[in-house]
C-alpha cells in the first residue's frame, strides 16, 4: 500500500503519522527529541530510521513510502536544511521529502492552509505568519539564550530569578523558592544553584518548573500571578510583531495558538485571546500539529505525482 508520512519533531518528543493517499491515518509512532541542535545529527538520523522501522513492523514498507513532510524544531536556516537533508539522503529518501520549521505544520494544522499566523508556546516559543501574498514573517524562536519569550523556559527562568531576588529582599515575598526546592526534592539554596548550573541540567528540566508557578498562582501568590501575566504579554508582543510587519492591511487575520503553555494554562491563553480578539480571529487549536505535516505530504504527492 502506498503511504505518506508526516513528522512533527520537537525538542522533547517526535510524532509521526502515516496516511494513505486519501488521508486516512494508518499508524502512529512517537519517539523522543529530534532537534538536531540538541541530540546531534547522528542521533537524528537514527531516530528517523527507527521510526521507519517501527512503521514497517505495522506492515507499512519503506518501499511503498511516497513522501515525507517533516516539520522540525531547529530547522531555521539553510545550513540546517542541508544537514538534515544529507541525513535523510543517507537513509535512501532523496527526493521523497520536504523540510520546514515545526511552526509551518502547526499553521496548516490549525487553519487548514499555509496562510495566517500561528503562535506556539511550549518549552520554547515562536510566532510565524504567512500572508495572502505568500510572504513569511517570524518573531522569536531563536532559543532560550536570546529568545523564547513567553515559553515554559521563560516562565521557569522568571520564577528562579524573582524567587531568588525575593530571598535577597529585592522582590516582594513569594512562596516560589520554597515550592521550587520541594518540587526538585532538594533542601538548600546551594543545591538549587548547583542544579541550575550543572552541565547535565537540560532546558526541559528547567522548563518543568512552570508547574510550580501555575500551582503558586492558583494559591494566590502575587509574584507567580505576575509571571503568568507577563508570559501572556510576551506572546502577545510576538503576534503583534507579525501583524505589524506582514498583515497590517489584511482584511481578515486568523491566528491559531498551540503549545502546552497556551493550551494548558487558562490565565495565559485567556489573556492572549482577550488582548487580541479585536485585531484578529484568534483561537486555541486542539489539532495535532503533526496532522499539518500529513496535509503537506499529501499536497506534495498530488502536485508531483508518484515520486
Amino acid at each position: 500500500m502506498e503511504w505518506v508520512l508526516g513528522i512533527d519533531g520537537g525538542g522533547s518528543k517526535t510524532r509521526g503519522w502515516a496516511a494513505d493517499r486519501n488521508g486516512i491515518i494508518l499508524a502512529k509512532v512517537e519517539r523522543g527529541a529530534s532537534n538536531h541542535h540538541v541530540i546531534g545529527i547522528v542521533k537524528f538520523r537514527q531516530l528517523i530510521s527507527d521510526m521507519l522501522n517501527e512503521f514497517a513492523a505495522t506492515g507499512l514498507e519503506r518501499s511503498d513510502l511516497r513522501f515525507i513532510s517533516l516539520g522540525l524544531a531547529g530547522v531555521d536556516r539553510q545550513q540546517d536544511k542541508v544537514s538534515i537533508g544529507m541525513s535523510l539522503d543517507d537513509l535512501g529518501l532523496k527526493g521523497h521529502y520536504s523540510l520546514c520549521n515545526d511552526s509551518e505544520i502547526a499553521l496548516v494544522a490549525g487553519i487548514g492552509k499555509l496562510e495566517g499566523i500561528v503562535a506556539i508556546s511550549g518549552t520554547g516559543s515562536i510566532a510565524y505568519g504567512v500572508n495572502a501574498q505568500g510572504e513569511c514573517f517570524r518573531a522569536g524562536g531563536w532559543g532560550h539564550v536570546v529568545s523564547d519569550e513567553g515559553s515554559g523556559y521563560y516562565i521557569a527562568r522568571q520564577a528562579l530569578v524573582r524567587s531568588i531576588k525575593a530571598a535577597e529582599g529585592m522582590e516582594q515575598p513569594t512562596m516560589l523558592l520554597a515550592d521550587i526546592l520541594t518540587f526538585l526534592q532538594i533542601t538548600s539554596f546551594d543545591d538549587l544553584i548547583t542544579f541550575i548550573y550543572h552541565p547535565q541540567t537540560t532546558k526541559n528540566q528547567v522548563a518543568v518548573l512552570t508547574e510550580v508557578v501555575v500551582s503558586a498562582a492558583a494559591n494566590g501568590d502575587v509574584v507567580a500571578i505576575a509571571i503568568l501575566k507577563d508570559t501572556a504579554d510576551q506572546i502577545i508582543a510576538l503576534i503583534e510583531a507579525i501583524i505589524t510587519r506582514g498583515f497590517a492591511t489584511a482584511p481578515e487575520i486568523k491566528v491559531v495558538l498551540f503549545g502546552s503553555i497556551l493550551q494548558k494554562i487558562p490565565q495565559v491563553r485567556e489573556r492572549v485571546i482577550a488582548k487580541l480578539q479585536d485585531k484578529a480571529d484568534i483561537r486555541c487549536s486542539e489539532a495535532e500539529p503533526v496532522s499539518g505535516a500529513v496535509i503537506l505530504a499529501l499536497q506534495a504527492l498530488n502536485k508531483f505525482g508518484k515520486v
